[in-house]
């Protein structure tokens, strides 16, 4: 008893959905890189933004690139909670993340 747990890596993400959850609202996260891309941005000159992708197409696609954890993914759509990811340096979304 009285052992401390944390939520790992994506503990901050977890929690802001499950604010969005207890709220029923979307849930909007900042990231260090603002949108998905059809591919790295930094070694791709064609890569292009994506403005909207269902959660089903990112598992697909880009659940191995850990910019949203597995298991926060997995409660969005569990729980039907749509998601936009901004950059830290812009204020607008760069990707929505839908059912």
């Amino acid at each position: 008893g009285g052992e401390l747990n944390n939520l790992s890596r994506e503990g901050s993400d977890l929690t802001a959905i499950i604010w969005a959850y207890t709220l029923l609202s979307e849930c909007v996260l900042y990231k260090d890189v603002g949108a998905l891309y059809t591919s790295d941005p930094n070694n791709d000159k064609k890569a292009k933004q994506i403005s909207e992708i269902s959660f089903l197409e990112y598992k697909n696609r880009f659940y191995t690139s850990k910019l949203i954890q597995d298991r926060v993914i997995d409660f969005c759509i569990k729980y039907n909670i749509p998601i936009s990811i901004y950059s830290f340096n812009e204020n607008k979304c760069g990707t929505k993340i839908t059912i």
